[in-house]
């Protein structure tokens, strides 16, 4: 999976700058220091993942890198805000530090997630659809499923499991999984590739799978 290494390196390099930004202008520059400083201790101490053990396999490794810092980042900006688990906060300040953590969340996992999939996903003719289900198999290393080629111009891609949802329940962090499906939909919007995406459902949300259907926009 060199393949999305390269991808994942590409997305990273893209979303730190970004988280910077968003940071200072949520928290002030000392509130962004001390998010920071709370990220690489939890980072140092093995954190989120330490609990469940080494990665069975690449794909969970590649999964793990992918979400393990966006988790780090929406707890400390949680505690910054006195959110985190066990705060006594409550009320409408509370709920003003999660919707912070979750803005800021949503816009750097918008901005590494659209690079990493600009990186992954092949430009794509009308007829090569079915190659770039293949694609979408082999390197969406957090899903597994299967995909059928509808006709020349559709393809669907069924997921029956997505790491993300499963790593990110193990650590108390599904809410953030919802913002990955956003990803997708932002990408494939038929402006970077002539692919459209629909979907009728998602893991993410409660659905049996995610029914990703791609059509052609050419």
């Amino acid at each position: 999976m060199k393949l999305a290494e390269s991808a994942l390196k590409k997305g990273e390099r893209a979303a730190i700058g970004v988280t910077f930004k968003a940071l200072k202008a949520n928290f002030g520059f000392f509130g962004m220091l001390g998010i920071l400083g709370r990220v690489v201790g939890a980072k140092l101490r093995g954190e989120p993942f330490s609990a469940l053990g080494p990665p069975v396999d690449e794909r969970d490794r590649l999964s793990r890198r992918q979400v393990g810092d966006l988790v780090l980042l929406d707890r400390a900006m949680r505690s910054a805000s006195g959110n985190g688990k066990g705060a006594n906060k409550k009320g409408a300040d509370e709920n003003d530090g999660d919707e912070k953590a979750m803005a800021v969340c949503r816009t750097l996992t918008l901005a590494g997630g659209v690079i990493f999939l600009d990186a992954i996903v092949p430009q794509v003719a009308p007829d090569k659809l079915g190659e770039m289900a293949g694609k979408l198999i082999d390197e969406f290393f957090n899903a597994e499923g299967h995909s059928t080629l509808v006709d020349a111009n559709t393809f669907r891609f069924d997921v029956t499991r997505c790491r993300f949802v499963d790593l990110l329940s193990k650590v108390d962090a599904s809410h953030l999984v919802p913002l990955f499906c956003e990803v997708d939909a932002g990408f494939f919007d038929g402006k970077r590739r002539p692919v459209l995406l629909h979907r009728t459902q998602t893991l993410a949300t409660g659905g049996s799978h995610c029914d990703f259907v791609f059509t052609s926009t050419k």
